[in-house]
């Protein structure tokens, strides 16, 4: 797309951090409004919104399959090692508990590079919490230690809003706003990692 960078080939006249938008937003209906609604906010905040890649080559062929795939991962993690910063939609997805995975590995790789990642979560109560309501609770496993009733497995709880790997490599807000104010912070040398 045009109106967002290609790594390597900076757009004239774009000095404002990078702010890759990563999430599932690419597999809704309402996709190409809600890229415009984040740009927006990026925007306000003196941020250059970097969307996912489109499965396009340099020619401007539409590519299929295994060579799309391909595409998308080299683009995508090429976008995310040139960007400041990376915005995450951890929504659950599919699901009721889980975020996108895609998204998830972005998380990570982007946190494994240094970059400042800011999740966002509609719902922020503690991951045991949210276990809870969707699995309940379940007969003590061993040591008594709290299964779910749903797959009986261990309950992590550690206080924080997502699994622990998670809720430990990134900040999370409750709302894109939020946490690009966070990124715009980070960005430029001003919030903690």
């Amino acid at each position: 797309m045009s109106s967002f960078f290609e790594p390597g080939i900076p757009e004239p006249g774009i000095s404002e951090p990078g702010i890759y938008l990563a999430g599932p937003t690419v597999f809704f209906r309402e996709a190409e409004s809600a890229f415009a609604a984040l740009a927006q906010l990026c925007r306000a905040r003196h941020l250059h919104p970097v969307q996912p890649a489109e499965p396009v080559d340099a020619d401007g062929q539409v590519l299929q399959g295994a060579a799309a795939a391909r595409h998308l991962f080299v683009q995508n993690t090429l976008r995310i090692r040139a960007a400041a910063g990376v915005l995450a939609d951890l929504r659950p997805f599919r699901g009721e508990l889980e975020p996108d995975s895609g998204t998830v590995f972005e998380v990570g790789f982007a946190h494994a590079l240094g970059k400042p990642v800011a999740a966002v979560l509609a719902d922020t109560r503690d991951w045991g919490a949210r276990v809870r309501s969707v699995c309940g609770t379940g007969e003590p496993g061993p040591a008594g230690l709290e299964m779910d009733g749903r797959y009986d497995m261990l309950i992590e709880d550690f206080g924080g809003p997502l699994n622990l790997m998670l809720s430990e490599s990134c900040h999370v807000f409750h709302d894109a706003a939020s946490a690009l104010d966070w990124l715009a912070a980070a960005t430029r040398g001003g919030a903690g990692r």
